[in-house]
This record gives C-alpha cells, sequence and structure tokens, in this order.
C-alpha cells in the first residue's frame, strides 16, 4: 500500500466519522480542512505539486547557476573577486524587501496575480542578464530578480499546502524539495558542459538555460490559475471558495454533497469558520 493509499484511508476514516456525527445530530466542528481531507489528493493536488516543484526547480537552478558563473564573470569584467560578493549581498537585500511587498500583495490581490507576478520578475530577470554589456548592468539585473525569489517560494508552497489533506501535506512537501532539487543537478550539468565548451559565452548560454524553468512555470501558473480558498474564505467570499472546493472534488472524482449534512450548503458551512475550537455547525 502506498503512502497516498494510506493516507486516503485516513481521510475516508475521518470524514465519515464526521458524517456519522452530523447524522447522529450531534455539534460536530466543520472547516475547511475538514473539507480538503474529504477531497483527498487526485489529479488537482498532484497539478498544484508539479506547479510548485517547477517552481522549485527553476529557482534551485538559478541559485546554483549564479554561483558556477561567478569566476568567468569575474574574468570577463576584471572584479578581482569582488563581484560575487556583491551580488549576493545586494540580492539578499531585494529578496527580503520583495518578500515582504509580495506578502502584502498576496493579502490584499490573493496568490493568483502575486504568484504570476513574481514568476514574471525572476525569469525576466534572469534572462535579460544573461545579455548585460557591463557588471553594473548584471548586478541591477539581479538584483530585480531577487524581489521574486522569495515571493515565489513562498507562495508557491503555501498554496500547495492549502490544497492538500493534513495528513498528507508534510509528505508532499517533502517530495516538493526533492523534485526542487533537481534544479541544482541540471543546473551543475549544463555548467560543466557550457562553460569550459564556450569560453567567451558559455555562462551566458548557462543563465539563459536556467531561466527557461521558471518561464514554463509562469506560464503553468497562468493555466493553472486557481485562487487560494483562505484567502477567498478570509474575504468571505463563500461562493468562490465554494466554487474552487468543489472544483477540486470534481478533479477527484468526489461528490462533496456526500460530505454534506441534508440542508446544509457548503457555503454555509465555509461561512462558520474553520477554526475546530471555535466555529461549530450544530445540526
Amino acid at each position: 500500500m502506498t503512502i497516498q493509499d494510506r493516507d486516503q484511508e485516513d481521510d475516508a476514516e475521518q470524514s465519515s466519522s464526521l458524517i456519522d456525527g452530523l447524522d447522529e445530530g450531534r455539534t460536530v466542528p466543520i472547516g475547511m480542512d475538514d473539507v480538503t481531507n474529504f477531497i483527498g489528493i487526485g489529479p488537482f493536488q498532484w497539478l498544484a505539486f508539479m506547479l510548485a516543484g517547477v517552481c522549485g526547480i527553476g529557482l534551485n537552478f538559478d541559485t546554483l547557476t549564479i554561483s558556477l558563473v561567478s569566476l568567468p564573470i569575474d574574468e570577463e569584467w576584471g572584479l578581482n573577486g569582488v563581484g560575487f560578493s556583491l551580488i549576493t549581498s545586494l540580492s539578499g537585500v531585494t529578496n527580503i524587501v520583495g518578500g515582504l511587498l509580495f506578502a502584502v500583495l498576496s493579502d490584499m490581490y490573493g496568490r493568483v496575480w502575486p504568484l504570476a507576478l513574481a514568476l514574471v520578475v525572476v525569469a525576466t530577470g534572469g534572462l535579460a542578464s544573461a545579455f548585460a554589456p557591463s557588471f553594473a548592468v548584471f548586478l541591477a539585473l539581479r538584483c530585480y530578480t531577487g524581489f521574486g525569489v522569495m515571493a515565489v517560494i513562498v507562495m508557491s508552497t503555501s498554496m500547495l499546502l492549502e490544497f492538500l489533506p493534513v495528513r498528507s501535506r508534510g509528505k508532499i512537501v517533502t517530495l516538493t524539495g526533492v523534485l526542487s532539487s533537481l534544479g541544482s543537478g541540471v543546473g551543475a550539468g549544463l555548467s560543466w558542459w557550457l562553460i569550459p565548451s564556450y569560453p567567451r559565452y558559455g555562462w551566458r548560454y548557462v543563465i539563459i538555460a536556467s531561466a527557461l524553468p521558471l518561464f514554463l512555470a509562469a506560464a503553468f501558473r497562468m493555466l493553472f490559475f486557481y485562487q487560494s480558498p483562505r484567502y477567498l474564505i478570509a474575504r468571505k467570499r463563500y461562493k468562490d471558495a465554494a466554487k474552487l472546493l468543489r472544483t477540486m472534488a470534481a478533479f477527484n472524482r468526489k461528490d462533496i454533497n456526500v460530505f454534506l449534512p441534508d440542508g446544509t450548503s457548503l457555503e454555509a458551512v465555509l461561512a462558520q469558520g474553520t477554526d475546530r475550537d471555535q466555529n461549530k455547525l450544530t445540526l
């Protein structure tokens, strides 16, 4: 039996106990976690996993690439070893500033557009830096790229967590980290091949290659155009949240009406909140 099968059985037992309690007329806490547990893991969750994984691959590829191309950059522009230190220090600052900025944007507008925008920032900044005519321009573009890095890391992972059943979150996020590490392997392999093979432009080719997964992730984000369910509930957009959760259930071939007690809408369940201790649905 696989991990997914065991988790689905546990979630099914939990949902069954909840439904039994509703049928017996007991006061039973219901929240969004109960709904996601009932929906379980299926095609929708694996699509979200793929999005987070591609984001991780692109970021790891880009991060490792900058460290590997530091020597040819120093040689081309005569930086005497100070170039990489400046890139690391200043892009670290923009990582923090960008993370805070996109955190505010995601609270205001949800995860859809901020994550897509952050991916575009990282992808375009990375690609443009491959064509930088001087170190000053290269440094400015890497700082610009840094504005989106932390935002992509946080938002892609948090969105994945919101779509997963509670019991599966740790395992799936761990798998995302394993998948993301492929970016480091690919980046190291391409650098080992391209930089010695093309002494003058090899480092530029590597940076161009590192931007491609991020453009792919941005395109994937636009296709997988689903809002954060918790954001919708926090904004009291219960109909939109219910529509999203029904879409997730449909992807996984689950009838969410089976989970709900007679005469109770999903919107009403979500309107009462997701805190098991403070919000209870009494039938």
